[in-house]
C-alpha cells in the first residue's frame, strides 16, 4: 500500500513478507525518488496478538 508522505517527494510504503525463517512481517518504509528507507518491521503476530487480548 502506498500512501502520502510528509511533502511531494516522499510516498509511505506498507508491505508484508516473509523472513527466511518463515515469520511473516509488516514493514514499513518511505519512499524517496530513488531508493526506499525502511522505518519499521514487526512480526504481524505482534500486532494481532494486541487487538485479541
Amino acid at each position: 500500500m502506498r500512501t502520502p508522505g510528509r511533502n511531494e517527494f516522499e510516498h509511505r510504503l506498507f508491505w508484508t513478507g516473509i523472513d527466511d525463517r518463515g515469520l511473516e512481517l509488516e514493514i514499513a518504509g518511505v519512499e524517496f525518488e530513488d531508493e526506499i528507507l525502511v522505518i519499521h518491521v514487526m512480526p504481524t503476530n505482534f500486532r494481532r496478538r494486541g487487538h485479541n487480548g
